[in-house]
């Protein structure tokens, strides 16, 4: 048999069932969200149960896919983000006094030992003793705190949270920002000034301006105006928009260019499909924010040309988004990462949302069902970092724990799902 056909067969049944009946659908999305938040709610306990720090304070830097223990390793400002993310967005919707109490233990120990207090920036990496041993201020890294900030500020109505959220917007619109050519550089020293090598680690395309990094600066500028109605953040968050939709994607290919120079020529031909598929709601998300009708109408195309080019160049038959490719050799990178799968189904239900059109709501229980049965680990609990592309095999030598390896992406999704098929079963219903 065909490995793929049990999934081909679910994706025909569902489109069966999208055109004839509306109690047979809500009733498979109402599994589809009890499953996504009970996923969501191991994860989290996985981070309660695992990963905390009780010796040095915060949270283990590493962790291996054996669950191997790294309590030396070197810590990460954008995990400690990412966590004090997903459980303040936890405690929000969950009212569980448990995701609070972590989401102010990694709040806490961002600001006893990741933040700059000097010069209002972020240590991008510490060890163990909380100590920097890389002080720069990635941009893209002070964006994960400003949205982790944000999300703290939204659970906890903290003055003292959106008061650090200000500062370290201040500091991005002061310093970052190019107020010539538009965007934002990529990296700066501890006191803010430039950077000749913008490169997080050895191996990184070096490059002054970056997608990934004005990308990340939206989502947070967007959360803060979620909570926080300030005209100043309003028109940065629009010009971040507009810089998104005008510098960095292609509309013509659907896909979002990467690295750029200070003048944003393009210093980069490939496609990151899991960047690009987040991209797609987040920018909806944002815009839907703003409110302008004449923005909103503009960016609908761009953000479903954005998804229909992932799921023709990135996304395989067996439900599974592969990471990179481009136009000359295709994909690239066939890999099928974790965050990826997590993203894309946001992406496939946000698509849905705005056209109603019935495959994207298949790919996105298509894209589930990957996740369940080949992402999930089973035997230890979170998620495998990547996978092989037709084997499944994961890659066990990929930390489960890490500096980017985080309860962000799938946690996030957990909870988007949920919220989204509240959305949509209350339509089909009407």
């Amino acid at each position: 048999m065909n490995p793929y056909s049990i999934q081909h067969i679910l994706v025909c049944i569902l489109l069966i069932l999208l055109s004839f009946s509306k109690s047979d659908i809500t009733d498979q999305l109402k599994i589809f969200k009890d499953e996504a938040l009970a996923e969501h709610e191991n994860i989290l306990k996985f981070w309660k149960n695992y990963t905390i720090d009780e010796v040095n304070g915060g949270f283990i830097g590493q962790i291996d896919a054996d669950m191997t223990k790294h309590p030396e390793a070197d810590k990460g400002v954008i995990l400690n983000a990412r966590i004090t993310w997903a459980f303040s967005a936890a405690c929000r919707y969950t009212k569980n006094p448990e995701y609070l109490t972590l989401a102010t233990r990694a709040y806490n120990y961002i600001l006893e030992h990741f933040y700059d207090h000097d010069n209002n920036g972020v240590y991008f990496m510490i060890d163990y003793k909380g100590n920097p041993t890389m002080d720069r201020n990635q941009v893209i890294a002070v964006a994960f705190v400003t949205y982790a900030f944000s999300e703290y500020y939204r659970a906890t109505q903290s003055q003292e949270a959106l008061d650090y959220t200000l500062k370290l917007f201040d500091s991005l619109e002061t310093y970052a920002l190019d107020k010539e050519n538009n965007g934002y550089f990529d990296a700066f020293s501890k006191e803010w000034e430039i950077l000749e090598d913008m490169r997080m680690y050895p191996g990184d395309k070096d490059a002054k301006k970056t997608m990934n990094a004005n990308f990340h600066i939206m989502v947070a500028y967007a959360n803060i105006y979620r909570e926080y109605k300030d005209n100043k953040v309003k028109k940065a968050l629009k010009n971040l928009i507009e810089v998104l939709i005008d510098k960095i994607v292609d509309k013509e290919r659907g896909s979002c260019k990467l690295f750029f120079g200070e003048k944003w020529d393009v210093v980069s031909s490939d496609d990151n499909y899991g960047l690009d598929i987040e991209a797609s709601w987040l920018i909806w998300d944002a815009a839907q924010l703003l409110g302008e009708k004449k923005l909103i109408d503009e960016i609908e195309p761009i953000v479903l040309k954005i998804v229909d080019h992932c799921i023709r160049y990135g996304y395989d038959r067996d439900g599974g988004m592969m990471n990179e490719g481009n136009d000359n050799d295709g994909v690239v990178n066939t890999y099928k990462s974790w965050w990826v799968q997590a993203e894309s189904v946001t992406a496939f239900l946000n698509a849905y949302q705005i056209t109603k059109e019935s495959k994207y709501l298949a790919n996105a229980l298509l894209t589930w069902e990957f996740i369940k049965k080949y992402i999930i680990d089973k035997k230890f609990g979170e998620w495998y970092g990547t996978v092989g592309k037709d084997d499944h095999v994961p890659n066990l030598e990929e930390a489960k724990i890490g500096p980017w390896k985080c309860p962000y992406h799938n946690s996030r999704m957990g909870l988007q799902v949920a919220e989204r098929i509240d959305n949509i079963i209350k339509e089909l219903e009407n």
